[in-house]
């Protein structure tokens, strides 16, 4: 077992949610325009 400093772990916990919210925004974004295209085939018909 390694032993970790509190400072590294933080370190890699901020990564790791840092990560975790730019797969978030991205998904959001992609949610965003499947919904926003969804509309606009439905108005069109």
């Amino acid at each position: 077992m390694r032993v970790w400093h509190n400072r590294s772990l933080e370190h890699d916990l901020a990564d790791v949610i840092f990560i975790l919210c730019l797969r978030a925004v991205s998904f959001v974004k992609k949610l965003t325009t499947s919904i926003g295209l969804s509309v606009a085939v439905f108005q069109a018909l």
